[in-house]
C-alpha cells in the first residue's frame, strides 16, 4: 500500500522534531520562547472573571479560546489588562477563524 510509507515518514519526521525539542528548549533563553494556551471555556459554565484568573496566572503569549461567545472577549480583555497587566488584541474570525 502506497499510504503506508507515507504515513511512517511522517511518523519518523514528527519523532525527530520532538527528539530534537528538549535540546532546542534547553538552550534556549526567556526571550526565544512563545507560551501558547488554547481553552475550551464551555461559556455555560464560566464567565470572564474565571476565564481572566486562569489566563492571567498563566500568561500565554498566544490564547485560543472555543466556545467562547464574541460578547465576552471585551470583558475578559479588560480583566487581564485591570487585574494581571496583560494586553490581548482579538483576532475575530468565528468558526475557523483567523489569528
Amino acid at each position: 500500500m502506497k499510504l503506508m510509507p507515507r504515513i511512517c515518514a511522517l511518523i519518523g519526521a514528527a519523532l525527530i522534531t520532538l527528539s530534537l525539542m528538549p535540546a532546542a528548549v534547553a538552550n534556549a533563553t526567556e526571550g526565544d520562547l512563545v507560551r501558547t494556551m488554547t481553552w475550551n471555556v464551555r461559556t455555560r459554565n464560566h464567565g470572564p472573571s474565571e476565564w481572566a484568573r486562569l489566563i492571567g496566572n498563566q500568561g500565554p503569549d498566544v490564547v485560543g479560546l472555543q466556545e467562547i461567545c464574541m460578547s465576552e472577549l471585551p470583558e475578559l480583555v479588560r480583566k487581564l489588562k485591570e487585574d494581571y497587566k496583560i494586553t490581548y488584541n482579538i483576532a475575530e474570525g468565528g468558526y475557523g477563524g483567523r489569528a
